[in-house]
């Protein structure tokens, strides 16, 4: 009986001491329970606030999608938009599996939006698709804040034969929507096909902007192959039926322009441009136009009171007419200011021909200046200039220069008053040219050889750091491109 109490004693004991460690245990783990939830909450509070100073690095604001329409071949039109106040700025966009960069402009630094499209394979919808869905990788930053990539899938409706991208003639024909508040300026009107170009006649005092080249095959059958209607109404009462509004050209080019109305004065891609109208930095190629008198690529006549054609030109063109004929502009007055255009084609004429303008009007003060002629030809019987056909008014003619054959003279087929008219720094290449017959006081220019006329040395006081630049011993001055 003395061994059992003592064997009971014992096991109480044992079982006190399991107990007290069991219940230590567990004040242990509670206690490391309560630390772990103090640290993690310490913890918390430093990832919140790097969060917070990593928004602050790299900025709010997300991005929208405003249209997107792709075809079979991956040429799209897909319209972004910033979501934030500040404006953003995107560094690159590319394709999930591809490393081209996308990004086409900034269509508009107040509402951020962008433009984007060529897909190329990567993106495209396949034969019978309705929509397609494509993911893009978009780097972008907000002014003075770190860049930031962010992942989208966009998708897309794919092109129909009622919203085609690329018919036969001419590519991305239907891409161009009527935004109202899309372009380089609040209110611009987005043209991308040659019958919208055409519909500019319809609103002659908006502003127009050009989001991308423009083919204008189509118009040599139009109107019964008179082809593109020049826009405006120069035979109207007031500037209303004239062209006083603004054509940003985007630095794109409009190709295959035809007009076929040798019956017709004030013949171009616009009538006649009074005061107001402004069209700047555009490129025509392969432009064929034939008109009456005052015949131009760009204007028939202009009379305006400023600057207003700028940064222009029209390169293998051939333009065609009895008399005021010229490769950019047919007839100038009221103070026509012209800078930064060129020509290389053919002029072709009767009276006053010239390669950049055809005539100046009675007391009209022109401005002419950094703008050349090159590997042309301009042909007439009277009156025929490499820049100028002909001027009854005053003004001036700088920093120009003629390579190329022409019926008259060098730089002015023919001065008037002379002594209201200031020439400077005009040169000719009397190796293509051949010599020029005597003119009055410096009209003609001065004659360099091909090689003179490949060395910037030649053009003293032209501006190379913002307007020309030249290669030396291999090209002419060109003009810088002006956005």
């Amino acid at each position: 009986m003395q061994l059992r109490n003592n064997l009971s004693i014992q096991k109480t004991a044992a079982q006190g001491t399991i107990e007290y460690l069991v219940i230590l245990a567990i004040v242990i783990v509670i206690g490391l329970v309560v630390i772990g939830l103090l640290v993690s909450m310490a913890d918390s509070g430093s990832i919140t606030e790097k969060n917070d100073k990593l928004k602050n690095m790299i900025g709010t604001g997300g991005i929208s999608i405003l249209e997107a329409t792709i075809d079979e071949d991956g040429t799209a039109l897909i319209t972004l938009k910033g979501t934030g106040t500040d404006i953003l700025t995107i560094e690159s966009i590319t394709v999930e599996g591809g490393n081209e960069n996308l990004y086409t402009t900034q269509i508009n630094d107040k509402n951020n939006t962008f433009l984007i499209k060529h897909l190329g394979t990567l993106c495209k919808c396949e034969p019978g698709q309705t929509k397609t869905t494509c993911t893009f990788n978009i780097k972008t930053h907000l002014p003075g804040k770190l860049t930031h990539t962010t992942q989208i899938k966009i998708t897309a409706d794919c092109a129909t034969d009622t919203n085609t991208i690329t018919p036969p003639i001419q590519p991305a024909i239907n891409l161009c929507l009527d935004y109202q508040n899309l372009g380089e300026y609040d209110g611009n009107k987005i043209v991308c096909t040659c019958t919208n170009l055409q519909n500019i006649d319809q609103n002659l005092s908006a502003s127009y902007l050009l989001v991308q080249d423009i083919d204008c095959s189509q118009s040599l059958t139009w109107d019964s192959g008179t082809g593109f209607e020049p826009i405006g109404d120069a035979t109207g009462s007031t500037y209303v039926d004239n062209f006083t509004g603004t054509l940003f050209g985007n630095n794109k080019t409009i190709t295959n322009l035809h007009i076929n109305r040798p019956d017709k004065d004030y013949v171009g891609l616009f009538e006649k441009i009074p005061t107001g109208g402004i069209v700047k930095n555009l490129s025509l190629t392969d432009a064929n136009i034939t008109g009456r008198n005052r015949v131009g690529s760009i204007v028939g006549h202009i009379s305006t009171g400023s600057t207003s054609l700028e940064n222009l030109s029209c390169i293998d063109c051939d333009i065609n007419g009895t008399s005021s004929v010229g490769g950019i502009v047919g007839q100038g007055s009221n103070r026509p200011g012209i800078t930064k255009v060129m020509f290389k084609g053919t002029v072709n004429g009767t009276s006053y021909i010239g390669g950049i303008i055809g005539f100046v009007e009675n007391n009209v003060v022109i401005s002419l200046s950094n703008s050349y002629v090159t590997e042309s030809t301009i042909t007439g019987s009277t009156n025929i200039g490499g820049i100028l056909g002909g001027t009854y008014g005053r003004g001036s003619l700088s920093n120009t220069y003629f390579s190329g054959t022409s019926d008259g003279y060098s730089i002015a087929g023919y001065n008037y008053s002379m002594a209201y008219t200031t020439y400077s720094n005009n040169f000719f290449d009397s190796t293509i040219s051949g010599p020029i017959n005597s003119c009055i006081d410096n009209s003609c220019g001065e004659s360099k050889t091909t090689s003179e006329m490949k060395q910037e040395s030649t053009f003293v006081n032209w501006d190379f750091t913002n307007t020309w630049s030249i290669d030396a011993d291999q090209t002419y001055p060109y003009l810088q491109t002006t956005n």
